[in-house]
């Protein structure tokens, strides 16, 4: 096997199945779909055990765990080479396996590839496209926004089970790891739009605000060593400013805009790789569910 697809589930059942047509629209078909339930009480596991195919796993506790614990138990159960992150609401580009998981097997220094994204709303309408710039985030960028959208990436197995997540960092778990193994790994990320995240029409200020706390947390734990007291200083400042911004935006209602902002147009070229994309999605059957 040599690519497991891991995707954590929690009382996804409105977006769960085009999720796993992506993955069975994928041009590389040496993979496994790992979908592990976090204790859904909306029929979510019910649902995809209906897909019929020895490659798709479902692991069911009845629990609920938390994100973190069910990332690192989809690295533990995993049987590929290399793990693809993805979320149950997101769509994977048909082209997003092939390209990155040949990317690491030409490149075998590197631990862990990106790529960019088309930003997309509840109905799949696209926003836009961001995260495609051609470079490796720097450490400093990383500490202050991140630099790798996590469910993009694909890391080698055995890198990933040296460098289990955080259960101390949660929401910004995929943050805290990036920064703690940042000086004995390598991330490359490839600069094209290869997944659909589900983002606009997303904003939660709850959420925001405890990602903010946790990037807080990791400033703490981290940015002395890494950063230094004053540039550590400065990015802490950054994170209250941001507090306050957000809650502005949300007072007046206007939380989405900070989703669209981030984003920039897209070429024809790309909405027409978009509109390509999806259709291919739409078009391909599940076995156990269009039969």
């Amino acid at each position: 096997m040599k690519v497991t697809v891991g995707v954590p589930l929690l009382n996804v059942s409105a977006t769960v199945l085009d999720a796993v047509r992506s993955v069975f629209a994928q041009t590389f078909e040496d993979w496994e779909l790992l979908l592990v339930d976090d204790g859904s009480s909306d029929g979510t596991p019910d649902l995809v055990r209906g897909v019929h195919d020895s490659r798709v796993r479902v692991l069911t506790d009845g629990l609920h765990r938390g994100l973190v614990p069910r990332l690192n138990q989809i690295i533990l159960a995993a049987r590929g080479s290399f793990i693809a992150r993805m979320d149950a609401d997101d769509l994977m580009h048909p082209e997003r396996l092939a390209k990155q998981v040949a990317f690491l097997e030409g490149n075998p220094g590197i631990d862990l590839v990106s790529s960019g994204i088309f930003s997309i709303g509840s109905r799949n309408e696209l926003h836009g496209i961001r995260a495609l710039e051609d470079d490796e985030p720097d450490l400093p960028t990383i500490f202050r926004q991140g630099g790798i959208i996590h469910p993009c990436v694909v890391t080698r197995r055995e890198w990933s089970r040296r460098h289990l997540y955080d259960p101390g960092f949660p929401r910004a778990e995929d943050r805290e790891l990036w920064v703690r193994t940042y000086s004995n790994s390598r991330f490359a990320k490839l600069p094209e739009p290869l997944y659909f995240y589900r983002e606009v029409g997303q904003f939660n200020l709850r959420k925001f605000l405890a990602s903010y706390q946790t990037e807080r947390k990791i400033l703490k734990t981290h940015g002395p060593s890494l950063l230094g007291k004053s540039a550590m200083g400065m990015l802490l400042w950054r994170l209250r400013a941001k507090g306050l911004a957000v809650r502005l935006l949300h007072a007046l209602g206007a939380g989405n805009l900070l989703m669209v902002s981030r984003c920039e147009p897209a070429s024809e070229l790309q909405r027409e790789d978009f509109e390509d994309a999806l259709k291919k999605i739409r078009q391909t059957r599940l076995p156990g569910i269009d039969s």
